[in-house]
């Protein structure tokens, strides 16, 4: 038996509660309550079945795969969890508007005329309990779902009671349940969690912390990329040959990890989204598109941004380092950004943008001499310092020696002088400091892929970079020493075949996103979609009177399969039931040699009018009427 009325349209309506989009969830409920007043119209989706569970099962797929390429791991399961009522609605529809009780498995395959129509499926309740799991994948601990789990589920076990006696005991079976799902799933949910915050967010992921930063100096191994799209970046105007997207800044080196003293984040005024950085007005300005799992994270810009537009009623606030965090804000961001690219509003240094670790000063002073480069000048410091590393210094992803022990900075700057951007960042900061130059460690990602099709840099997790800034002539500069091709070598590195398709998918979902899921529900767009619901209401009322079909005659109440099962309810007490991976014609050709006649026959009209395609509502009416007889013969011989 199919889920009792609304059940669905309810635990819809949950679903939609929890992700904030409780009209999607109307329209869906509606929609499917709706195809279940309408009924079983078997002509129609008859032979289509497999095709209609195809087409959700890649809608599924794409949906885990896009939201592996926006989001970061585990909030990318979420995602595609609280998404899957929408992918899977197709069927579950076609079932009740297909047969309307039970679905055979045979019918979801190609042909099922050759194998029988197997098991059969009840796809409601499933649906039902998909639709919940969407709902507790958006906060499984939020006080309401709990009561509303149990309901839900003791609504769907009462329906269905043999015995009124039975309520009692089914109940408690229900809160059980409720329960079970209520602290599952936030246990779930929780472990998830914690096991990102360690080896797979670090691997999976490109956020940032910014109070710290753990560099992998020292360890072994090579560094795992990832060629998810983290963000796309849009200019305005003439397009730049790069862009450094800054996230975080540190002053403070300690056993191969950077800290920032600045722990304070102070919050900025916003009028109608438009938060002032710097003073003065951007010469240049980009348009950043990007996901915030938990709707707020840290923000990737441009060395003097000015002043960020995003929307309205969120959080921004600001270390004196520079590091801009947000909240309140959508999954999906879009924001316009203003800035100098000259210019920085950093604060001014301290005594700790000076300071360099005994355990590496003399290693950095003998560097230093060999780059011929003293204490002086900060920009002929800078410059020696940069033209020292281009001249003498090379690129790799491997973090070991090569001979088996690991790569400290020391071996870095005087023995193998090879290493990735934390290598030269790290002593590029301190190689300045040791030449009397403050200077700070800085993390964020450089944009310098552009995409002719999108008009925009995709910037990517492998992007991920880091670099040093400078304080010359009372101003932080850009100082980034990793050769220039960086970008190109983890390209090939970390490229597969199958790159450019999940690229045009992640393109996909970010115009669908950007176009569709993130727009405002105004006024007018609302009273399209109830003017919309009430035609569809007028429509089902009129399909349900009117005769409909493959030649217009309409369809009997009683599908084939339902004539089938009457045969086969009819068999089961006398000891004749059919095997769960028994085909009907199997079925029917065991028992009649065993003395039911007229079985084979039966299973073979039954085979017309379920799946052959010329077959008409005339010949559901002959199966029909074949077994009455059938079933007057075997009554009366009993």
């Amino acid at each position: 038996m199919i889920a009792p009325a609304f059940l669905v349209g309810a635990s819809l309506l949950a679903w939609g509660y929890a992700g904030n989009s409780i009209a999607l969830a109307a329209v869906v409920a509606v929609l499917f309550e709706l195809a279940r007043f309408i009924g079983p119209r078997e002509t129609v989706l008859r032979g289509r079945e497999a095709l209609v569970v195809r087409i959700a099962l890649i809608a599924v797929a794409a949906l885990f795969i896009g939201a592996g390429l926006t989001q970061k791991f585990p909030t990318a399961i979420y995602t595609a969890l609280r998404g899957l009522p929408l992918a899977l609605f197709p069927v579950v529809v076609m079932q009740v508007l297909s047969v309307g009780q039970l679905l055979p498995a045979g019918a979801l395959r190609k042909d099922p005329r050759r194998g029988g129509d197997g098991p059969l499926l009840e796809l409601t309740h499933l649906f039902a309990a998909i639709a919940l799991i969407g709902a507790a994948a958006t906060d499984p601990a939020a006080r309401w779902f709990y009561p509303v789990a149990a309901m839900l589920v003791a609504w769907a076990i009462l329906a269905h009671a043999p015995r009124r006696g039975s309520a009692a005991p089914l109940m408690v079976v229900a809160i059980v349940i409720g329960f079970g799902v209520h602290t599952g799933l936030s246990t779930l949910q929780s472990r998830l969690e914690d096991w990102s915050t360690d080896f797979l967010q670090e691997l999976l992921s490109a956020g940032a912390d910014p109070f710290k930063e753990r560099t992998r100096i020292g360890e072994m191994g090579k560094i795992k990329l990832s060629d998810r799209i983290a963000m796309r970046a849009i200019p305005e105007g003439e397009r730049p040959q790069q862009l450094l997207l800054r996230e975080a800044a540190f002053d403070t080196y300690i056993s191969g990890e950077w800290r920032a003293t600045y722990r304070t984040f102070a919050p900025r005024d916003a009028t109608l989204g438009r938060w002032r950085l710097g003073p003065g007005d951007g010469s240049h300005a980009l348009s950043i598109r990007r996901s915030l799992p938990k709707s707020e994270g840290v923000l990737a810009l441009p060395l003097g941004t000015t002043r960020v537009t995003a929307v309205p009623g969120g959080y921004l606030g600001t270390l004196p380092s520079g590091a801009v965090r947000v909240r309140n804000m959508p999954s999906f961001i879009a924001m316009r950004v203003e800035y100098l690219p000259q210019g920085d509003f950093a604060s001014a240094p301290t005594a700790a943008d000076i300071d360099v670790p005994d355990v590496l000063r003399s290693a950095l002073e003998q560097a230093l001499a060999e780059a011929r480069v003293t204490a002086g000048s900060p920009r002929e410091a800078e410059l020696g310092i940069r033209r020292f590393f281009d001249e003498h210094y090379g690129y790799t992803l491997t973090l070991s020696d090569g001979r088996g022990g690991t790569r400290t900075l020391r071996d870095f700057l005087l023995k193998d002088r090879k290493g990735h951007c934390e290598y030269f960042a790290t002593a590029s900061v301190l190689l300045l400091r040791a030449a009397g130059v403050p200077a700070r460690y800085v993390v964020g990602y450089s944009a310098q892929e552009y995409s002719a099709l999108e008009k925009a840099f995709l910037v990517r997790d492998r992007h991920a970079h880091a670099w040093a800034t400078a304080w010359i002539d009372g101003r932080w500069i850009e100082v980034d020493n990793t050769p220039s091709r960086w970008a190109d070598f983890e390209e090939k590195e970390t490229r597969a075949w199958y790159g450019p398709a999940l690229d045009i998918l992640s393109w996909i979902i970010d115009a669908i996103r950007r176009n569709v899921l993130e727009e405002e529900w105004g006024f007018a767009r609302a009273a399209l979609v109830m003017l919309g619901l009430a035609v569809a209401v007028a429509l089902a009322w009129w399909l349900r009177r009117r005769p409909w079909g493959g030649k217009g005659k309409a369809v009997e109440a009683h599908s084939a399969t339902q004539e089938w099962q009457r045969v086969e309810a009819s068999l089961s007490p006398r000891g004749f039931a059919r095997a769960p991976n028994e085909t009907v014609r199997d079925f029917a050709t065991r028992l009649e040699a065993q003395g039911c006649e007229g079985l084979v026959d039966l299973a073979r009209r039954y085979y017309v009018a379920r799946f052959d395609p010329a077959s008409d509502a005339a010949e559901g009416e002959r199966l029909r009427q074949d077994v009455e007889r059938w079933l007057a013969r075997s009554s009366g011989g009993a």
